[in-house]
């Protein structure tokens, strides 16, 4: 089993404890480079393509007519057909590759609005200690033993992501506190999480919610996690907290962890023993060159139960490859930005987004949360939350020109607590 000592932490940049993990669980040890550690992908591509071919339904038959053999370099997978979301709702079980009693937990994920049934994701025990191993790991980047995380992400059930979590922060001698996620994002905080000893985790905008709501809090580190983190939220709760703020990315798709940034700069570094990143044109499927925007894919290498072979998560980002100012020279994501779906059309014939509309109306001090849907009529209906005490008189206006000239745009303000957002935010239209 791969950890790291639960004692202090070396005195290495924070991302070098990341990557000493991937060292170890390659076998590469010092040994680990950008080429060595791309070697090492290869073979466990290689080893996973025999395994999905023999063992699951589903990609015998899509491998069927691909030679193997011929697979020589990283780049070489664009001839492996990519697997999407619609697949795994309508072929789930023939990707297992174990028996049933083998099968430890299976999640369970909404179609959120989309034709269908939901997917379903399989996990061996085994798949289950991965998740715990990058979670013990990746929080050593934010936190110390002995300090206290409090989980802003929904209950705690055996097996579930909190539970996971949770287990892996027990491992590295950190505290985990569940917090109830019915509570109001924007009330004023009291008791442990007041007392600003340790960590907060959570959703981005919960997170930014809670810090205009309490300002005087001073938490050591903020993880934005479980949803996509628009750009302002992090310099946001920095100016307002004085915290380290980590970004988080993962899916359950991915084993619930893929990738943790540096402090503030918001870089990824991948989980790269575990997963093999690449990123594809989102029309063509074909791969992108490094640095050029596109849609993120990944491979398992290392899941027993349910690999997935380039699998197409609809997230927007870029590939890195130079060193990172802290120190890691592996491969990393640009800060994810946003989803090829969940944009709707315009009149004009543009389109807009959940996550352009956070970029815009989160850069707005005394906005605290908003719901936005988009009417037949054409009508933008935007119901913003402030804060009494700072919303000015002009901010109906400010809203306004904020977004595309000629739209018709209805503004709301209250300042009562807002429909809680199930799961990731979402722009609806009807």
């Amino acid at each position: 089993m791969n950890r790291l000592p639960a004692g202090p932490a070396p005195s290495l940049p924070a991302l070098s404890l990341l990557d000493a993990w991937i060292g170890e669980k390659t076998g590469l040890g010092k040994e680990l480079t950008p080429r060595s550690l791309r070697d090492w992908q290869l073979a466990r591509l290689k080893e996973t393509l025999a395994y999905v071919k023999n063992r699951s339904p589903f990609y015998r038959q899509a491998l069927a007519h691909i030679p193997l053999e011929k697979i020589r370099e990283l780049e070489d997978p664009a001839e492996l057909p990519l697997t999407s979301a619609q697949d795994l709702r309508y072929a789930g079980s023939a990707f297992v590759c174990v028996s049933a009693k083998e099968i430890d937990r299976i999640m369970s994920l909404g179609t959120s609005g989309t034709d269908g049934p939901p997917k379903r994701l399989y996990f061996s025990p085994k798949d289950q200690e991965l998740s715990v191993n990058f979670f013990s790991v990746g929080i050593r980047t934010m936190a110390d033993p002995g300090d206290t995380v409090f989980i802003y992400l929904g209950p705690s059930t055996p097996g579930n992501t909190v539970d996971l979590l949770c287990k892996g922060l027990e491992r590295s001698a950190i505290k985990a506190v569940v917090r109830d996620m019915s509570e109001d994002p924007c009330r004023p905080l009291s008791g442990p999480e007041a007392a600003a000893c340790g960590c907060f985790m959570g959703m981005p905008v919960r997170m930014l919610q809670m810090a205009k709501a309490n300002p005087g809090l001073r938490p050591k580190s903020v993880i934005l996690c479980a949803d996509y983190a628009p750009s302002v939220c992090g310099p946001a709760i920095k100016a307002l907290w004085g915290s380290k703020v980590f970004t988080h990315y993962g899916s359950t798709e991915s084993g619930l962890g893929g990738a943790v940034s540096c402090a503030d700069g918001g870089e990824l570094h991948l989980r790269a023993a575990d997963l093999l990143f690449e990123i594809v044109d989102p029309k063509t499927g074909l791969r992108v060159p490094d640095g050029e925007w596109g849609e993120i894919v990944f491979t398992t290498l290392s899941r027993e139960a349910m690999p997935l072979i380039r699998y197409r998560t609809g997230d927007i980002s870029r590939m890195l490859t130079a060193p990172c100012a802290c120190g890691s020279s592996l491969p990393r994501l640009a800060p994810i930005q946003g989803r090829y779906t969940n944009s709707i059309s315009l009149p004009s014939g543009s389109s807009l987004s959940i996550h352009q509309l956070d970029e815009l109306l989160f850069s707005i001090p005394e906005v605290l949360d908003y719901t936005a849907e988009l009417l037949p009529e054409p009508l933008l209906r935007i119901t913003l939350r402030t804060d009494a005490a700072s919303a000015s008189a002009g901010l109906t206006g400010r809203v306004r020109g904020l977004l595309e000239p000629g739209l018709p745009i209805e503004v709301t303000l209250v300042h009562e607590a807002l429909p809680p957002a199930s799961g990731k935010r979402r722009l609806s239209a009807r």
